[in-house]
This record gives structure tokens, sequence and C-alpha cells, in this order.
């Protein structure tokens, strides 16, 4: 599955969505751009709507030995269309980009001069894949850990441990994905009834259920805080396994599988801990814990596989 492969099938998703929600052709591509462009946003409430959230891949995905996926809850503050230097800072210095995301009012977007003009659709979905890859690689190539408790440190950690594994593991088969693909002004969309039924929900779903489809991932880590188990549950069919094979499950960390239908009926199992950023002790216990627990996993397959 290469990048390209992605853009098309995600495209086909949200067009389809659109198509669904809309019921009229001429007006699937408008539908898109008043969630999508800023400029559009901007004297509405959906000014409060990050943008769209898209997985991207590594070149050497499709060849990785071992594939991982790794689910947050979602985003805290997502704009693809944002000008941006090359390393990926957004062109401006001023307080609007400063100020946390959902401390942001009406007025606090950056001016239009600051923003990539809305193409469409298909133009949008390769923006924001290409902001992901720029996000997920500045994070991983960060030569020393970040301070406090981060997204970015807890995967570094999990890179070191299963580094450990040898020839069994690469990290090209890592992909960083969320079960929203939106949040609501920086924050979980699950608040605000409206939109996240009637549009975020739905549209998340999709999303996630077409990337585990066709990415065929062999374990997935969900790093997200007991209240998305519901969430999880109703996009995904979870299925508790019978006992805990390597960890005692807690409230911070548990094991369970996904089960997925397509071409063949799959059995992937899963993770779930605490989101990095976890305050708790238990908690950062659980998430050392959970890294040991995908070494094992990993390893445990790969001697299956000889």
């Amino acid at each position: 599955m290469t990048n390209e492969e992605l853009k098309k099938i995600f495209l086909e998703v949200l067009q389809k969505h659109a198509a669904d929600a809309t019921k009229e052709p001429k007006k699937q591509e408008g539908f898109w751009a008043e969630k999508l462009d800023p400029a559009k946003k901007k004297e509405t409430e959906l000014n409060k709507l990050s943008g769209l959230f898209l997985p991207s891949v590594s070149a050497n995905y499709e060849n990785s030995k071992t594939k991982i996926m790794l689910v947050g809850a979602e985003t805290a503050g997502w704009y693809p269309l944002l000008k941006r230097d090359k390393e990926g800072q957004a062109l401006t210095a001023t307080e609007v980009i400063a100020k946390p995301t959902h401390q942001r009012g009406p007025n606090d977007l950056p001016a239009e001069s600051l923003w990539y003009q809305y193409q469409s659709l298909e133009d949008y979905i390769e923006k924001t894949m290409h902001r992901h890859a720029q996000v997920f690689g500045n994070g991983m190539k960060k030569p020393k850990n970040d301070k406090g408790r981060t997204f970015y440190n807890y995967l570094r950690g999990l890179d070191k441990e299963l580094s450990q594994i040898g020839s069994g593991y690469d990290s090209g088969g890592w992909v960083w994905s969320n079960l929203h693909c939106f949040d609501w002004n920086g924050k979980s969309p699950i608040f605000k009834k409206e939109p996240y039924e009637s549009f975020i929900k739905p549209v998340s779903k999709a999303l996630l259920q077409k990337q585990i489809e066709i990415l065929k991932p062999d374990f997935i880590v969900f790093l997200s805080g007991i209240s998305a188990a519901k969430t999880r549950n109703e996009f995904l069919k979870c299925v508790a396994l019978p006992k805990q094979n390597h960890c005692q499950k807690t409230a911070y960390l548990w094991e369970f599988r996904v089960d997925v239908t397509d071409e063949v009926e799959r059995h992937i199992h899963c993770i779930r801990t605490h989101h990095p950023s976890a305050r708790k002790p238990d908690a950062q216990r659980a998430l050392t814990a959970s890294q040991k627990l995908l070494r094992r996993l990993i390893e445990e397959r790969a001697s299956l596989n000889r």
C-alpha cells in the first residue's frame, strides 16, 4: 500500500460520505468545502472544527515484516492548509499560533493570507497526508526526548524496545492514526453532540475501518483513556480474549482483538493503554509495560513463523 493508493481510497470514502449526506451530486464538493475551507468556516461555528486528519505511511510500509498501527483519540488542533516553512513551522510568530487551541475564540484563527486556498477535496487529502508525514517524521527523528510525558517520547521508547528484536522488526511498518478524524476546539469532539453524531462520528468510523482493512496491521496499540472504550466498540468489532496471555488486565492496560472481514476473516491482536500524557503513576507504569508487551507479542509471532 502506497500513499498514492491511500489517497484514492480516502477520496472514495469521503466522496461516498458526501453523496450519502447530500443526495445531490452538485452539492458533494460543497459539502466538504464548507467543513474544510478556513475561509468558509470563519464566520460559522464550524471554525471550531479542526482540519481533517488522515494518515500516511512510509515508503517501506508494504514490505515491513511487522505492521503496527498506533491509534490515539484525536488531534489537539490540526491545520493542513496553514502555510509553513520547510521544517513544518507555521509562517507566523503571532500569539494566535502560540495560544492553546482550546483557548482560541471564533476570531482567533490566523489571517486568510496565512492559509493555502482550498482547491478541492483531492488536493486537501494530499496536503493533510503530507502534514501527517511531516509531523510524524519530525517527532520521531528528534535525538533527545521532549520534556515531560509526550506522545513522541513514548514512541521513541517503543522503537528502542522493539529494536532489540533485530531482523523481525523495523519502524517502517508503523502507521499513526486516530479514532476521530476531527477534533473540536482542540478537544474531544464527543462532547459536542452536533456535529459529532451526524458528521464527525460516522465519517471517523468509516475512515478508521477502511484504514484497518487496507493497511492490514499485525498489531494495534490504542493510546487513549478508558472513556474511549465506548467509541472503540462502536467503531470496531472488539472481542475480549479468553485470558490475558501476556499481562494482568488492569484499568490501564489490557489485551483484546479486533476482527476484520474483507477477503478473509482476520483477528488483530490489540493492546489498550493510556495516552502517554497521563499523569497517574499506574498509567505511566502501564505505558512502559505496553512497550515490553508488544515486543513479546512480536517475538512470539516471529517464532511461530519460523
